[in-house]
């Protein structure tokens, strides 16, 4: 089951809809536009919207801390909306 950490701090468990990986149009819906993947030092990846720093998205606290803590560059900062899944739900097969 993936995270989806809002700007808000709030944070919930999804699922794909067809329950086995996300679309792009999933994942673009809720990041709010492009996607970009970070991939963090846990085997997760962290989906965020590609553009959050230049359309000046929200800086997200929660998602900022929860990838400090699995190894992603302690001096960037997370804006906007985040996922954070696994590669199968990313549809990467291993």
């Amino acid at each position: 089951m993936a995270l989806y950490i809002r700007t808000n701090n709030a944070v919930a468990n999804v699922t794909p809809q067809n329950s086995v990986s996300f679309t792009l149009e999933e994942l673009q819906r809720m990041v709010g536009g492009l996607i970009e993947v970070v991939h963090l030092e846990t085997d997760e990846l962290m989906i965020c919207n590609e553009e959050g720093k230049i359309l000046y998205l929200p800086y997200n606290q929660a998602a900022t801390r929860m990838a400090r803590t699995k190894g992603h560059d302690p001096h960037d900062r997370i804006m906007g909306n985040v996922v954070i899944c696994s590669a199968e739900e990313m549809g990467e097969r291993g």
